[in-house]
């Protein structure tokens, strides 16, 4: 099982103390795309943008040495019914095209630990500007990297998210399209869900990836939803609860300090969301929670 950072480092921690996980190590710098490194090791782009090709896939695996070295090691006949085992998981993995995901792994199971979207929201917002944003002043960009981020600045981005997609699922249904607006107005923003150097200040990511319940019905439709195992990540205490869904065998006692993930502190900067930020996606955000309750039968899988 290769694996990197998700949902929560404690999380991510407890997975490394799983003998058949192997750490994500540095990736290659066609895998960055100009981002800091703690941004493309956290979440690697190659499932949004990828497309399984035989190169980008040793590209991709060149994060995690044993599986480079198996794919580097196969003949071409080989590799061709020879799919990876497992894959790397993270929030940008689930807005990939399910059908590049089933090229390389036509017989998955997905684990999506689900957290507060508006917790979510208001964490990815600080992780990016506090915690990596720093690290673009290091970096060739098109203008000055402001690190200013503040409440009322995220108040104003996320709002201006809300609006946009509310505009285009209006703009939508008045074409007739209503049973797929939402995915069509999702699509349309992948570019700028990718956060980089020149995009976190601006970006509707922090808001979108919390559309949990339109993701996953686009993966439903290619993927039966016994391969799916969904839960709210705040009810997992310990991640040995899902070890039998993930297949990877027994856990360790402890965490070797060596291939523990390093955590960058943002806790002195951090801002929180005003109540207004706070009411205004607990509305948008509701018709998705009931949504996903829907979709995978569990009454649940809902935060208020």
């Amino acid at each position: 099982m290769e694996i990197s950072r998700s949902g929560t480092t404690k999380i991510y921690q407890q997975l490394l103390g799983t003998e058949t996980v192997i750490p994500s190590g540095t990736p290659s710098s066609s895998l960055c795309e100009g981002r800091p490194l703690a941004w493309c090791q956290k979440e690697p782009t190659f499932w949004m943008k990828g497309t399984a090709t035989l190169t980008r896939l040793q590209d991709y695996t060149s994060m995690y040495q044993p599986l480079s070295e198996k794919l580097q090691g196969s003949t071409a006949e080989r590799r061709s019914g020879e799919r990876l085992m497992s894959l790397d998981w993270s929030p940008l993995n689930y807005e990939a095209n399910p059908l590049v995901l089933r090229l390389a792994h036509p017989s998955p199971h997905f684990v999506a630990l689900l957290r507060n979207p508006i917790h979510r929201a208001e964490s990815d917002y600080n992780w990016s500007f506090f915690a990596v944003a720093p690290s673009c002043r290091k970096m060739p960009s098109k203008g000055a990297a402001s690190l200013a981020g503040s409440a009322r600045h995220m108040h104003q981005l996320m709002s201006m998210t809300v609006q946009h997609f509310g505009a285009c699922l209006e703009h939508e249904r008045s074409q007739s399209r209503a049973g797929t607006a939402e995915r069509l107005c999702w699509h349309r923003s992948t570019e700028d869900r990718i956060i980089s150097c020149s995009s976190y200040r601006t970006t509707s990511a922090y808001v979108l990836r919390g559309l949990y319940s339109v993701y996953l019905r686009w993966f439903l439709e290619h993927f039966a939803s016994q391969h799916f195992t969904v839960a709210r990540i705040e009810d997992l205490h310990d991640v040995a609860a899902v070890l039998p869904a993930l297949r990877l065998g027994p856990r360790g006692a402890t965490v070797p300090a060596a291939r523990a993930a390093p955590v960058l502190e943002t806790q002195r900067h951090q801002v929180q969301l005003l109540p207004e930020t706070t009411e205004m996606l607990r509305g948008f955000y509701t018709p998705y929670v009931k949504d996903l309750q829907v979709l995978f039968n569990d009454t649940t899988l809902s935060w208020w």
